[in-house]
């Protein structure tokens, strides 16, 4: 079900906004295409987690092992408000300081609070591990989490966390489902200005750790009030030994105004036939103006990044899906090419239901529109419209339907074909399979100027893979065929060479 937990009233954006609208990176847009030749389908659907209650949370992190997730982090409401009071604006009551494991399989859900008395926590990890909008990445059995922006309570104000945390996921979720023990010994910290970030990504690429753009908020949130971006890609080496926690060989990218970039989306992605990896990051917010940024950035593998030429023509400029949601990655190696799935979330386009067409608001509204950005081995990008999120009614808005996917997360399904930079082998997948789940987020009950929660809602992503263009005309060739067998009584050959007595076809294929 749906849990509003913190009506607010909202304005045009999510996350730590402007005031004013401004002008976007570019005035053109690439074209999102609808209908196009895809190699899938995807449906999503809301999924039923029986007799159990997810936490209505957004803006999290998570690890995975096996069926089971581990949740910590972000917030218990939606998104924030607007008003000249830092407290009203983020109310520390509503920093999520509870740590879950969720089994989708066994529809099985357990919580247990940072500050339980065998937590053994100080006030100050409980609250680097109670921030909105931190950084983090999982390696084996090990969640890697940086900054984030809390309430601090050593220092009673607002600010950015400059905490690296450690994470055993194994030991920490045994404790979350009742064991003994205490939890600080499941986790390693260090403190430097390196990692005092948040609303940027956190990336392990060639044995090194990448802190992509974000920022270093500090004090109470006002409207018009903003942080400092890094502008950066901050690379170092994680030194973690299983008793304590450090880093080494720091390096920084220049400062460049064009990654002053936020609650983004930054994904993996492999070039030339596979053999080299990176990631992109997907357009994000604000550019100086308070616009949306629309051109991608990718970041190589050891964190050097780069953007095309905003004024070509040529260049993919990104319309739809701009802000933090739920992500698949998948790659072809038969194609070459990287699919970076979206769902939902905040937009500068979306698709207009009764018109039919891709349409652009200024005002980056709340949608249900989801996508898929493509980038073939030459490069290039385009972007496909890929259906809208499940109606689910909001009876306090006269029947309209929520709005998903901003600030939520996506977690795969075990036993998933992957390679190696965790991305969905999407060649092998050759049948409809539910690669994973998108939970969490904030619910909106209008595009712009309504009420929103976090929500509890999880939809299942089911990959439907698609018959080439010749396998489809083949079998309009042979069911004629097989039907006039059928009626006939008798074996014929059709003058494609398929034979009814076996019922297969030649390629194969169905």
């Amino acid at each position: 079900m749906i849990v509003l937990r913190k009506l607010l009233f909202i304005s045009l954006f999510c996350g730590l906004c402007p005031v004013l609208f401004g002008q976007n990176q570019t005035t053109n847009l690439s074209p999102v295409i609808i209908g196009g030749n895809l190699p899938y389908q995807i449906n999503v659907s809301v999924y039923d987690m029986g007799s159990s209650s997810p936490p209505a949370i957004q803006s999290y992190v998570s690890a995975q092992i096996g069926n089971e997730w581990l949740l910590l982090a972000g917030r218990t409401n939606g998104l924030h408000n607007f008003s000249n009071n830092g407290l009203t604006n983020f109310p520390p009551a509503a920093q999520n300081t509870t740590a879950y494991v969720i089994n989708p399989v066994t529809k099985e859900v357990w919580g247990r609070s940072l500050n339980d008395s065998f937590a053994g926590l100080t006030t100050n990890q409980v609250d680097s591990l109670s921030s909105t909008a931190p950084q983090s990445y999982q390696n084996g059995n090990t969640l890697y989490v940086a900054g984030g922006y809390v309430y601090n309570r050593t220092i009673n104000d607002f600010n950015t966390f400059d905490t690296l945390t450690a994470i055993d996921v194994a030991q920490t979720m045994a404790w979350v489902k009742g064991g003994a023990g205490i939890l600080a010994s499941n986790i390693r910290q260090t403190n430097d200005a390196l990692f005092q970030v948040t609303g940027g990504d956190l990336k392990l690429m060639n044995g090194r750790t990448h802190l992509i753009f974000g920022q270093n908020f500090d004090g109470p949130y006002t409207p018009g009030s903003n942080g400092i971006y890094t502008k950066q890609v901050r690379s170092f080496d994680v030194v973690d030994n299983g008793v304590s926690l450090g880093f080494t060989n720091v390096t920084m990218t220049t400062a460049d105004d064009n990654y002053r970039r936020r609650d983004l989306n930054i994904v993996p992605i492999r070039t030339n036939g596979g053999t080299n990896e990176g990631v992109v990051a997907l357009s994000g917010v604000f550019n100086t103006n308070g616009g949306v940024w629309t051109v991608p950035v990718e970041i190589s593998t050891n964190g050097t990044p780069s953007m095309a030429d905003p004024t070509a023509i040529t260049t993919f400029k990104q319309g739809m899906n701009n802000y933090r949601t739920a992500t698949a990655s998948l790659y072809s190696g038969s194609r070459d090419e990287s699919h970076t799935l979206l769902f939902g979330g905040i937009s500068l386009e979306y698709y207009d239901t009764l018109t039919g067409l891709i349409v652009q608001d200024d005002n980056v509204p709340f949608i249900n529109s989801n996508s898929s950005i493509i980038r073939d081995g030459s490069g290039n990008y385009t972007q496909y419209y890929l259906g809208e999120m499940p109606s689910i009614a909001n009876a306090m808005n006269g029947g309209s339907n929520f709005l998903f996917g901003a600030s939520s997360d996506f977690m795969p399904v075990a036993g998933l074909p992957t390679l190696s930079n965790g991305m969905i082998d999407m060649d092998a997948l050759t049948a409809p399979t539910v690669i994973g789940y998108m939970f969490g987020g904030i619910a909106a009950t209008q595009p712009n100027n309504g009420s929103s929660g976090a929500s509890d809602v999880m939809f299942a992503i089911t990959f439907i893979p698609v018959p080439e263009p010749r396998t489809s005309i083949f079998i309009l060739l042979v069911i004629p065929c097989l039907i006039w067998l059928l009626r006939r009584g008798k074996e014929y050959r059709c003058a494609t060479g398929a034979h009814s007595q076996s019922g297969h076809y030649p390629s194969g294929r169905v």
